[in-house]
């Protein structure tokens, strides 16, 4: 009962992680992280995983915590509609990086996103994701189990002990090979090139066959979110790591 509660927390900490959804936790990455070179994509994702803890504090813990429950029953309708909300504040804050992104990737600056273009994009991405995703990962699990012994002990009427804070961090950390194995492991099975092509017709807002300069700013990281789910990611770890519904 105890992995089945943090599980749907995890999976709703999943909703309001904006871009990963696709790694230790807390922060880190980047160049001297252990990846080859830097990647344009990696201030967005450090951006990311600072913030993971405080958004999910300005979020409804009961709320997070029933919607991740619903999630993991199979009915995740309000996991979506929290993942939908963080991306859209997420898009706002991260205005700057997206226009980076845009100037380094529209390479003969047309105004337009081409298929080969986005399928450079798309390419990077994934590989700044199996830097980052073990990462992000790690907190969301922290933060979900967290919420979810808190919880618990405030319905009981006490407070979380530091010891047990302790634990879960020892535990954490024990899983930390798992966790990048798996994660290596699901984005090594993507497609890059099928995933790209996705990807440029859902950033295709007005459905005119191109993608511009405001559609991309406006749905990246929401596409993001959809093609590289980050509830399944963290499942597929969860399953395993024995941590699933069965």
């Amino acid at each position: 009962a105890d992995w089945r509660r943090s599980r749907g927390v995890a999976m709703a900490s999943a909703g309001a992680d904006d871009t990963v959804a696709v790694g230790g936790a807390g922060g880190g990455g980047g160049k001297g992280d252990g990846d080859d070179a830097a990647s344009p994509f990696d201030d967005l994702f450090r951006r990311e995983l600072a913030g993971v803890r405080a958004r999910l504090d300005e979020m409804d813990a009961r709320h997070m915590m029933e919607a991740g429950m619903k999630a993991a029953m199979g009915d995740d309708t309000d996991i979506r509609q929290l993942q939908a909300d963080q991306v859209a504040r997420s898009a706002a804050r991260n205005r700057k990086q997206l226009e980076a992104l845009w100037t380094r990737f529209d390479r003969d600056s047309n105004g337009i996103l081409s298929r080969d273009e986005n399928r450079a994009l798309i390419k990077e991405y994934l590989r700044a994701s199996k830097v980052w995703t073990p990462k992000v990962v790690e907190e969301t699990m922290m933060v979900g189990m967290q919420i979810g012994l808190r919880m618990a002990t405030e319905m009981m009427g006490g407070d979380l002990p530091d010891e047990l804070l302790s634990e879960i961090n020892l535990q954490l950390n024990a899983l930390k090979p798992q966790i990048q194995a798996v994660a290596e492991q699901v984005l090594d099975g993507i497609d890059a090139d099928r995933v790209a092509d996705e990807a440029l017709i859902k950033m295709d807002a007005n459905g005119d066959g191109r993608v511009d300069r405001p559609e991309f700013m406006s749905r990246f990281l929401s596409v993001m979110t959809e093609v590289f789910n980050p509830q399944d990611i963290i499942v597929s770890i969860q399953d395993a790591m024995g941590m699933g519904k069965g």
